[in-house]
């Protein structure tokens, strides 16, 4: 997706980031229910940051707190340079002997680089979207949500049966082998311009009728189709594609 996001709104970049989990890699189906979390999660520049995500189950909640820090990313849209808050982890490839035979498609380069993998502001493997307080339709007072603390039982259940539910143990290997250390005093948060804030907003606000009624047919098939082609891209961990996410 961020490939390609210079020939995109604002709108169509954050409503393709919402297509997709995060953990999984797993597509979002436009018939179910939504399952929008809004999550505080570390930042790697310090302090915390609150934010929704979409998710294809339950455990990936559990996941995404234990291994998941905030980050900055600073990208071309099709009407200028914005900024944009998103998931991270570490970088598996800098000790590629941990990384589990089942994800056979995380790949290092000679430079122990992940292979494919788009890093943020501040060198890190972006896999997902976090969506700022107040974007429309995704994380603005209007959006249905669940909260953080409401899977906190679920979660602690799944600690103890050896986390066998969601994508089991998988994600957690790749996301375990580099955890991203967090220093209040090591790193700042990189600004953004006014005048790209101001961007951001206008383009934020667009669509909001299309939205509010639903995504129309022609809008919804071309996020579809772009998912498709991006999700390969974009979700680095691409083994657990073949995987179903249990719902807990």
């Amino acid at each position: 997706i961020l490939e390609r996001s210079a020939s995109m709104s604002e709108k169509t970049m954050r409503d393709l980031f919402s297509g997709f989990c995060p953990i999984s890699g797993s597509v979002l189906s436009y018939k179910r229910r939504v399952l929008r979390v809004q999550m505080t999660l570390p930042a790697v520049y310090g302090g915390s940051e609150t934010g929704m995500m979409y998710y294809c189950c339950s455990p990936c909640v559990c996941d995404t707190q234990d291994f998941l820090k905030v980050d900055t990313k600073t990208i071309q849209i099709a009407d200028g340079t914005t900024q944009a808050h998103f998931v991270v982890i570490g970088n598996p490839c800098t000790d590629q002997a941990k990384i589990p035979f089942q994800a056979s498609d995380v790949n290092c380069g000679s430079n122990h680089e992940l292979v494919k993998a788009t890093l943020s502001d501040h060198g890190h493997i972006i896999i997902g979207m976090f969506f700022e307080p107040g974007i429309p339709h995704h994380s603005d007072s209007a959006a249905q949500k669940n909260d953080q603390a409401e899977f906190a039982d679920m979660c602690a259940a799944r600690a103890q049966s050896g986390h066998r539910s969601g994508m089991g143990t998988i994600f957690r290997e790749v996301a375990a082998i580099a955890p991203i250390q967090v220093s209040n005093s090591s790193m700042s948060k990189i600004p953004v311009s006014t005048s790209d804030a101001a961007k951001l907003t206008k383009s934020g606000q667009t669509g909001t009728t299309d939205a509010q009624n639903g995504m129309v047919s022609k809008t919804t098939s071309v996020i579809a189709s772009e998912l498709s082609f991006a999700r390969v891209q974009t979700c680095y961990l691409s083994v657990i594609f073949s995987l179903i996410c249990v719902v807990f």
